[in-house]
């Protein structure tokens, strides 16, 4: 959520995925950041797709709209489609699924 009287003149709700570290990017756009910059997320303003990811040790766990991806690095990994994240079961897909 941002709060940003006199920056944010239309309040508007975003249905996409973000992570943490949209934040930046996302800020830098709305105080119209003069600069180039580098950064690993992405202004979720103008960029409608979304994912999310996080890595723990060798633990990975990405998501984006309709797939969750988790994998231990070396070990095994898994794909799952769903409709909602927050509702379970998941349809696991096969390896060979080319979503």
């Amino acid at each position: 959520m941002i709060y940003g009287p006199g920056i944010v003149n239309e309040p508007r709700q975003i249905d996409t995925m973000v992570s943490q570290a949209d934040i930046l990017p996302t800020l830098l756009h709305l105080i119209h950041y003069p600069h180039p910059y580098r950064l690993l997320g992405r202004n979720t303003i103008n960029d409608p797709s979304g994912f999310a990811s996080r890595v723990i040790n060798d633990h990975i766990l990405w998501v984006e709209p309709g797939i969750l991806y988790i994998e231990d690095l070396n070990q095994s990994y898994t794909a799952y489609q769903y409709d909602s994240i927050h509702r379970q079961p998941y349809q696991k897909l096969s390896p060979q699924d080319p979503r």
